[in-house]
């Protein structure tokens, strides 16, 4: 069974059917312009991957369900984590659970910031 594309946007799809067939996230992604390249690098995101950006949106103040109410929102952010240089930085900041910690490092954090702040 499908889940309907209207139900749940594509990283949370991603952690729950981990399965769920590429050419639909790749549908979708096409939908908002994105090229061939890019594609694969948000298809190629870990589970781990998602879930520390979503982690890394609470640590900057933002809910990570906001996230999932603005595809471009979503797409852009992940596009953000799919290059990152910082994941060692960014695993000890997840892990060290610490709101008031640095997470500067961050390449999303002024977005994360921003959005919160709406």
């Amino acid at each position: 069974m499908r889940p309907r594309s209207n139900s749940l946007d594509w990283t949370t799809r991603r952690i729950v059917t981990p399965s769920f067939p590429s050419a639909v996230l790749v549908r979708e992604a096409m939908d908002h312009g994105l090229s061939p390249a890019e594609i694969r690098r948000l298809v190629s995101l870990s589970c781990e991957q998602i879930q520390r950006r979503n982690r890394m949106a609470q640590l900057n103040g933002l809910e990570p369900a906001r996230l999932e109410t603005d595809p471009a929102l979503d797409i852009a952010t992940a596009m953000c984590c799919a290059d990152c240089a910082a994941e060692g930085y960014c695993r000890i900041a997840v892990d060290s659970n610490d709101p008031t910690g640095s997470a500067d490092f961050c390449a999303n954090a002024a977005t994360y910031r921003a959005v919160a702040a709406e």
